[in-house]
């Protein structure tokens, strides 16, 4: 036969000591800077992000004018090969 659950009893809690008082109020205010860590990493990131879109851009025209360059006629050999990413 399974116990049946005793009832809460209606009591006080007990006081906390000073140090978990204290240490509780911290919690709320290192939260609150996570918070701005955050967007200041999602600001980065973004940068970053835009930077790297400008560098392929300026990558995908340098290739484009490569490739309208002329060939010189050397041998196929000898030719330089592009960069491959």
């Amino acid at each position: 036969m399974a116990k049946a659950k005793k009832g809460r009893k209606a009591t006080r809690s007990k006081a906390k000591p000073a140090r978990a008082r204290r240490a509780a109020g911290r919690k709320g205010k290192a939260a609150a800077g996570a918070g701005s860590a955050t967007a200041a990493a999602r600001k980065q990131v973004a940068a970053l992000q835009a930077e790297n879109r400008s560098l392929r851009a300026e990558l995908a025209a340098l290739r484009a004018e490569l490739a309208e360059r002329p060939s010189s006629g050397a041998e196929p050999d000898q030719t330089q090969s592009t960069l491959d990413l």
